[in-house]
């Protein structure tokens, strides 16, 4: 189990959509029913519901699969648009050896 943080999370250097509302522009962009998408997925028309209104947070294979079916990349799911936007949080460059 994970130690509880000492402090909080600064805030994110962006103003990021909701995923759930990202994954309901895209299918609907795709033409999809949420039944046709949840069909795809593996998952109820329920459980796709409620990953749209964001009461039902999404775990990384979730993530993927939606991004799958969406034919869309994870950065565009989560709202990540452009290097500027990851600028603070990338890793300082390490030469390879």
């Amino acid at each position: 189990m994970s130690k509880p943080r000492k402090k909080p999370l600064p805030p994110l250097p962006i103003d990021i959509e909701p995923i759930g509302k990202k994954i309901k522009e895209y299918r609907k962009l795709r033409g999809k029913t949420q039944a046709k998408l949840s069909d795809i997925i593996g998952i109820s028309r329920t459980a796709l519901d409620s990953y749209e209104s964001g009461r039902n947070h999404l775990n990384d294979e979730m993530l993927i699969r939606f991004a799958l079916a969406l034919k869309v990349s994870i950065d565009d799911l989560v709202g990540i648009q452009s290097s500027k936007q990851t600028e603070k949080f990338s890793a300082p460059s390490v030469p390879l050896c």
